[in-house]
């Protein structure tokens, strides 16, 4: 995938660096070789996958299905509260919870998005938990594609197929929450986004950041490099760089990273289990509660392992 050692981000070919990671989402005890660029610190798969797809069978994102609650009340609730945050009337100081309903906004604060009037597309959709999560909090115009996901749900518009297969649309938000690291095109995809975003519209992309604490401690064992699904774990100045290829700048940038950085990542280092295996063993309290302080303090200082972009067209002023 990557040719005579130069990196695909930057184009810089000097004292780049090897790494070899076992893929331990599945765990067939495949090696995969990763390539880390000296110069914009993008790691990036350095060979050539012949059928990517047999890696994305019995993949977690589509097969640990969230049931959605119906309950009236439920939603009311996330209804207003959704309304102070999309109003500016409320600004999260914190992370929401991993598991609740509210993370969906997070990335949404401060974006103008209107639940009735914005169009909104999700570009790597995975099983839809975050378009169901909008719909059940009154957003209506909602659509999403996915390379390899089942379509799971009426509540929005679904694709079976990529970006490059939509055409002759304009949106007003486009995100893609952990997919564009699945990307093997990334600056096509860029452009892409840049022909399908309204000239005041937003494109949120959520992406494992790399050089953070978590790969620091960990090297090859941090989890987020998820083998050979992720082609590219970018540092802040790679997305940066590829961005202003598409015609596209970085406005603003949030660390959005949890507890599973320094947990995962620990078990990865210390024992053979397979990512699912390690997510269903039990973990104290007193031990997330020590790596969770531990994410938050990272995240403040801007060195968590996952962070929300907020990125606009260049020639539009935030």
């Amino acid at each position: 995938m990557t040719e005579n050692g130069r990196c695909r981000i930057c184009g810089n070919a000097k004292e780049n660096k090897m790494y070899y990671v076992r893929e331990r989402m599945i765990n067939r005890g495949e090696i995969f070789s990763y390539m880390q660029c000296s110069s914009c610190g993008c790691l990036q798969l350095y060979e050539n996958i012949k059928d990517m797809s047999r890696y994305y069978n019995d993949y977690i994102v589509f097969s640990d299905k969230k049931e959605l609650p119906e309950n009236i009340l439920y939603n009311f609730t996330n209804k207003i509260i959704s309304f102070f945050i999309l109003s500016r009337k409320f600004h999260t100081r914190h992370n929401f919870r991993e598991n609740s309903p509210l993370s969906c906004l997070e990335c949404l604060e401060n974006t103008g998005i209107n639940r009735n009037k914005s169009r909104i597309l999700d570009i790597g959709c995975g099983n839809g938990t975050w378009l169901q999560e909008l719909h059940n909090m009154g957003f209506r115009n909602l659509n999403g594609v996915d390379k390899y996901a089942p379509q799971s749900s009426m509540r929005y518009h679904f694709l079976r197929g990529e970006i490059f297969d939509i055409s002759k649309q304009k949106f007003d938000l486009i995100t893609l929450h952990h997919s564009f690291e699945h990307m093997e095109n990334p600056e096509l995809v860029l452009k892409k986004i840049y022909e399908l975003l309204e000239d005041d519209g937003t494109c949120i992309i959520r992406i494992p950041v790399m050089g953070c604490e978590a790969w620091k401690m960990y090297g090859q064992y941090w989890y987020q490099i998820d083998a050979p699904r992720h082609y590219f774990l970018y540092t802040p100045k790679a997305l940066n760089i590829i961005c202003r290829k598409a015609g596209l700048r970085i406005c603003r940038v949030k660390y959005d990273s949890f507890w599973g950085q320094f947990y995962v990542s620990e078990m990865y280092k210390k024992t053979d289990k397979s990512f699912a295996e390690i997510c269903k063993m039990h973990v104290s309290d007193t031990k997330m509660h020590r790596y969770q302080l531990m994410a938050q303090e990272a995240n403040q200082r801007r060195t968590g392992d996952q962070a929300i972009f907020i990125i606009k067209k260049a020639r539009i002023l935030i």
